[in-house]
């Protein structure tokens, strides 16, 4: 993209931000922070804008990179997304978004196609939450070709396509993977349904994810018990989250499941739950702890608010819908228990990962944590034996022992 001075910068990001319908508190606050990155760029004679000028910038004003442990102040983190967001635009000429924004506008006249896509999503067997997903990758690239000014998918070339993929550097490889992967099943089904005239598909470059070396997070036990002593287990919304925490520590529970989980599927005179997954749409049926009822019948008699929804966990604001999002539920305890989380993931999932783990020490075979977990196929569980080498000997044997060559 054509290099300009840092104040037409500033504009031009401004713009693309209104454009994308970013909150307006959100706009001004970023204004705030490039004022002041602008009167420092001047002090130092800088008249563009320069990677190593921002990185400065957010060394001398916040310290960052962050030389602490645990969560990184608000302040630091509106800090450093500002500064990034001059750079990628810059590069890209185009932002990239935080999952949390609305979705990008693009033409109506595109809503019809979105809703036959999705559609066939949905009838390849994908599941809602996964069409919901790619149809955000989809959305993505839409507002990109639309603020390219590309007024119809004929425009659309070889190389808008390269522009695209380059403004997703900087994304998680896993994340670029992803959204490639969509654009070329996308542009498929545009060349299928005569919607562009060439296969354009064939111009997306592949992503190499190397998923035998994806190895996921765990906590020790006392680091467990440290994030579950720091609930309040005294307040309503404390009590939710708790039960929420230890039905993924104690069953394994992905957080879609739990985040779902209806009342009607608790069986409470056999001390069960029994649901459909959410990812593999594969029923599971699962053992209640004595804990875990507890935690649940404290959080329904103590802490739930009054309301028809049928999910047990539900929103503690009005109309308290049934419809919960307990992503930053991990965040919140990690901050007040202070756990070190240096170089380690650590969303709700490690949760689960943590009882696979446990469960792998304690010698219960790969096959009986593929079934507890959900998992599709034990292929899927693999991910999870890589403790140490003496367990990965032992899963090995028992693999062996199971499915012989």
């Amino acid at each position: 993209m054509e290099r300009v001075t840092l104040s037409k910068l500033i504009l031009q990001v401004r713009d693309t931000m209104n454009y994308l319908r970013y909150p307006e508190n959100h706009i001004k606050r970023n204004m705030r922070i490039w004022e002041k990155f602008q009167q420092y760029s001047q002090k130092h004679s800088q008249e563009c804008f320069s990677e190593e000028l921002g990185e400065r910038y957010l060394k001398e004003t916040y310290n960052y990179p962050y030389p602490h442990t645990g969560r990184m102040p608000d302040s630091i983190q509106r800090g450093v997304r500002a500064i990034r967001m001059l750079g990628d635009y810059q590069q890209h000429g185009h932002i990239r978004r935080s999952s949390r924004r609305p979705a990008p506008l693009y033409p109506t006249e595109f809503n019809e196609m979105m809703e036959q896509y999705g559609k066939r999503l949905l009838e390849s067997g994908l599941s809602v939450a996964t069409v919901k997903n790619r149809n955000a990758h989809t959305g993505h690239f839409l507002a990109f070709i639309h603020i390219k000014k590309k007024l119809s998918l004929l425009e659309v070339d070889a190389q808008l396509i390269s522009n695209y993929v380059t403004s997703l550097t900087g994304y998680a490889n896993s994340t670029m993977g992803g959204m490639l992967s969509n654009l070329r099943g996308f542009l498929e089904f545009l060349f299928e349904t005569g919607r562009i005239k060439i296969n354009l598909s064939l111009n997306v470059p592949p992503v190499k994810r190397d998923f035998s070396y994806r190895l996921p997070s765990t906590w020790k036990e006392e680091e467990v018990r440290t994030l579950l002593a720091a609930v309040d287990r005294g307040s309503p919304i404390g009590k939710r989250d708790y039960a929420i925490m230890l039905l993924i520590t104690r069953l394994g529970l992905r957080r879609s499941d739990a985040e779902n989980l209806k009342l009607n599927q608790i069986d409470w005179e056999k001390s069960c739950v029994e649901f459909v997954q959410i990812k593999t749409k594969r029923p599971l049926l699962l053992p209640m702890p004595e804990d875990v009822g507890e935690a649940i019948i404290d959080y329904l008699r103590y802490g739930r608010p009054q309301t028809n929804a049928e999910t047990l966990f539900v929103q503690h604001v009005p109309p308290y819908y049934g419809s919960i999002c307990a992503g930053n539920i991990m965040a919140k305890y990690i901050t007040l228990s202070g756990v070190n989380i240096e170089n380690k993931r650590h969303g709700l999932h490690t949760l689960r990962h943590t009882l696979a783990s446990r469960l792998l020490e304690q010698h219960v075979s790969v096959h009986l944590i593929s079934d507890i977990l959900g998992h599709a196929n034990i292929y899927a569980t693999n991910d999870y034996l890589h403790l140490n080498l003496e367990q990965l000997k032992q899963c090995a044997i028992e693999v062996g022992e199971v499915s012989p060559p």
